[in-house]
């Protein structure tokens, strides 16, 4: 009996999992309207100077890595019906994520 609901349980999750994917993508990199590319790595003051735009929004969490804690700053962009979230940690672009506004 205990299989049983294991495998459904299993089947439901890997059923679903794709369709949440599908809608948060993640890049290594994002091309600016001025022509510099930002890379996951880079610098605060360069996202700063070359995005061309200010944040629609931005928010914190804290982040636990190695036994530390770290305050993680996202910023939101909306570009060409993409919204977008970089992530900054320690001064330096830790992930860039981006979703489709008009599903």
């Amino acid at each position: 009996m205990k299989i049983r609901h294991v495998l459904v349980l299993s089947f439901v999750c890997f059923s679903i999992s794709p369709s949440i994917w599908a809608a948060i993508q993640q890049l290594n990199s994002l091309p600016t309207s001025s022509g510099v590319v930002l890379h996951v790595g880079d610098s605060y003051q360069k996202l700063a100077t070359h995005m061309g735009q200010s944040p629609e929004g931005m928010r914190s969490s804290t982040v636990t890595e190695n036994q530390r804690n770290y305050t993680a700053m996202h910023y939101v962009y909306e570009i060409e019906d993409k919204r977008y979230t970089i992530t900054v940690m320690n001064d330096r672009i830790r992930q860039i994520e981006w979703v489709s506004v008009n599903p």
